[in-house]
């Protein structure tokens, strides 16, 4: 038979994330010592070119598991909860600011904010006109 080790009792129900956590833990046990919630790098102004690949990103520290959210303009973000906010293919209605709120047991802390810039490639707005020069005519003005 096998022994129980670490027996605890929660007040709670434990979320998916915090089970696969104390699952993988395994012979390392479930017990660390907390850390203080911090975000120890702030995401960083990023400038793409329109169709490009972009990101932003956040490291943060604070006692697992760490839960991210997103938010562009002060507007949560649908499923934006990874530490990295990736854009496969960047757009212009995209560029704007930028801030994600880091939380876990303990609270939730907010990044500085982080602009990103979205430049729109070279384009001829207006193709050029054929013109005919005879030598010697006096040059027509328009």
């Amino acid at each position: 038979m096998g022994t129980i080790d670490e027996v605890s009792l929660y007040r709670r129900a434990l979320s998916a994330a915090e089970v696969r956590a104390i699952y993988t833990a395994g012979f390392a046990g479930k017990c660390t010592t907390p850390q203080p919630l911090a975000i120890t790098t702030q995401p960083k102004n990023v400038t793409a070119l329109q169709g490009s690949v972009a990101a932003l990103s956040v490291v943060a520290q604070g006692t697992a598991p760490l839960q991210y959210q997103w938010f562009f303009n002060a507007a949560a973000l649908a499923g934006a909860n990874q530490s990295t906010l990736r854009f496969p293919s960047v757009q212009p209605q995209q560029g704007g600011t930028y801030v994600v709120v880091v939380s876990d047991i303990s609270g939730s802390v907010t990044s500085a904010p982080a602009k990103l810039t979205v430049i729109q490639p070279l384009a001829i707005v207006t193709q050029p006109e054929n013109v005919t020069a005879v030598v010697g005519a006096p040059q027509a003005s328009q």
